[in-house]
């Protein structure tokens, strides 16, 4: 995992290893996640590694959240939000998945869905609460 601070050497070396194998969705991935973390607007290079992974399947999580966060940083909200859907109905879909699809709502204007989104969010993190105080 790249940490923010950490994002140029991360993508120094995993450019080094997409030059060794410039077919690894894995590393496609790990770019296109650097590339967006990236202060410089790199959001061209996200969208090329993110645009492999979902060419060569479509079906992954991280390319399919990746091009809806892309889509976000450019401004095209409503292909984000199309992005964003489809990667919340994923098996492996997460909280930050939710988090991002609310944000989209939110940027839309679309107020009663982000609350909804939020509210699904904030319980669910309430519930993880509950248990870590629990297991102590």
């Amino acid at each position: 995992m790249i940490k923010i601070g950490d994002v140029q050497h991360g993508t120094e070396q995993l450019t080094k290893a997409y030059n060794l194998d410039p077919k690894n969705l894995k590393t496609h991935k790990k770019l296109g996640r650097a590339y967006l973390l990236s202060e410089e607007n790199k959001i061209e290079e996200a969208f090329k590694h993110f645009n492999f992974v979902h060419d060569n399947n479509p079906d992954d999580y991280i390319g399919i959240l990746g091009l809806g966060q892309a889509y976000e940083r450019k401004g095209d909200y409503e292909t984000a939000l199309d992005f964003l859907k489809r990667a919340s109905e994923h098996p492996k879909a997460d909280l930050n998945c939710q988090f991002f699809l609310g944000t989209i709502y939110s940027k839309l204007r679309e107020f009663k869905k982000c609350q909804e989104i939020f509210r699904h969010v904030l319980s669910i993190f309430f519930l993880y609460q509950i248990y870590l105080f629990n297991r102590k």
